[in-house]
């Protein structure tokens, strides 16, 4: 039961984040600081490649590596990774939150 309450306060959390206001301010923030964001082919090609082998534990690297990078040009290889039949064919129902998690970062950028 615990378990179960602690992941209802998770997903009210990534929906109130995710409110158009809040999405709103975060994108401004976003677009504020853009230009400081590292545009280094090597590490944004190699996050789009940790996406692919996602695992549970990872996704705290991948939300902070998310805030750093200049993904721009890279968005489409990020949602190929995040939809891919391979991630989803060995996901299992505890990944699935964190696969929201980083599917929420990405909406408020």
């Amino acid at each position: 039961m615990a378990d179960d309450a602690s992941s209802r306060q998770a997903r009210q959390a990534l929906l109130e984040v995710c409110a158009p206001e809040a999405a709103a301010a975060s994108r401004a923030q976003h677009t504020a600081k853009k230009k400081s964001l590292k545009t280094d082919l090597k590490k944004a090609s190699g996050y789009a490649k940790k996406l692919k082998e996602l695992v549970a534990n990872q996704v705290a690297s991948l939300q902070k590596d998310a805030e750093t990078l200049n993904l721009f040009m890279y968005v489409s290889e990020v949602v190929a990774a995040l939809h891919s039949p391979e991630l989803l064919s060995r996901l299992k129902q505890a990944d699935c939150a964190s696969v929201a998690q980083l599917c929420a970062a990405f909406h408020l950028r």
